[in-house]
């Protein structure tokens, strides 16, 4: 009898801590829509990136302009904040440029032709850099090269990033760290289109069953 009644407590105590994870999830998610229908009533550009359904979406007043979906993903550190987040930087190990050109001689000005960045000049491994301590690290998923390089991108995760999450959890201050792999061309075009200065939202990968 007194097995059944502990196991009873037990349970009712596990089901009481459930009910308010998913309340605490719920409200979580709403905050955040919250955050995005005002977004959404800009007309600026705005990044969301649903790491419950794997995928990124470009939007402009709601409207889905570009979808990325996400084949895999990572994250590390402290749960994501209630809030929109602005991209601070892009860092990359080699930022793109224009190649260089020659000045042209005067009779020559008329066929001149200006070398502009294009999509193709864009980096498919890089970092997101957003406020609140958030990082975005972006991978290609498919090729030699990037299976390479994902491998010892992923041994040095596996050092630094439990570290870090830890340091910071330490000082009480917040830090997570994501690696997402997009097909190259779609990290190519994040790269080109989330600008510094854009806002975000971040739905993390868990949501409340209701």
């Amino acid at each position: 009898m007194l097995i059944r009644v502990i196991i009873l407590m037990a349970t009712l105590f596990i089901a009481i801590h459930a009910h308010a994870d998913n309340k605490e999830e719920l409200a979580r998610e709403n905050r955040l829509l919250e955050r995005e229908l005002s977004l959404a009533k800009k007309s600026n550009l705005y990044f969301v990136f649903d790491l419950k359904e794997k995928t990124i979406w470009i939007k402009a007043q709601g409207v889905i302009l570009k979808k990325f979906p996400i084949y895999d993903m990572r994250v590390w550190g402290s749960s994501l904040p209630c809030d929109s987040l602005v991209l601070e930087k892009k860092s990359t190990f080699v930022k793109p440029r224009r190649k260089s050109m020659k000045p042209a001689k005067h009779e020559e000005k008329e066929n001149v032709e200006i070398q502009a960045l294009e999509l193709d000049d864009m980096p498919s491994r890089y970092t997101l850099v957003l406020d609140k301590r958030v990082y975005v690290s972006v991978k290609p998923h498919k090729g030699l090269l990037s299976k390479s390089g994902n491998a010892a991108s992923s041994l040095k995760n596996a050092i630094c990033r439990p570290f870090m999450a830890f340091w910071f959890a330490v000082r009480g201050k917040p830090y997570t760290a994501i690696d997402i792999f997009l097909e190259k061309g779609d990290a190519k075009a994040l790269y080109w289109s989330f600008q510094e200065g854009t806002k975000s939202i971040l739905y993390p990968e868990e949501s409340p069953e209701l």
